[in-house]
């Protein structure tokens, strides 16, 4: 999606000692689509007791709160490392 090879991605993840999930969206995504498999994979998390999901670098507020109303709807909310507010 945002166009990092997945090597890169799982060098990183290694790097850094985290478990991986990759999620699948298809080219041209359609919204729908989009927020299903996301939904989906955030679930996967929600029933091991993950309630917080980091973003990092949300610059814009409506896409920052398009995120966090998609995460409220399934019991979970973000977590901000940088701890900032963007105007």
């Amino acid at each position: 999606m945002h166009g990092v090879r997945r090597e890169l991605l799982r060098q990183q993840a290694e790097s850094i000692g985290l478990p991986l999930h990759e999620v699948f969206i298809p080219p041209q995504c359609v919204n729908p689509i989009y927020e299903s498999r996301v939904e989906e994979a955030l679930r996967l998390f929600y029933n091991q007791g993950v309630r917080q999901s980091p973003l990092a670098d949300i610059f814009l507020e409506d896409l920052r709160a398009y995120r966090e109303k998609n995460l409220a709807r399934i019991g979970m909310t973000a977590l901000f490392p940088s701890g900032k507010r963007y105007p």
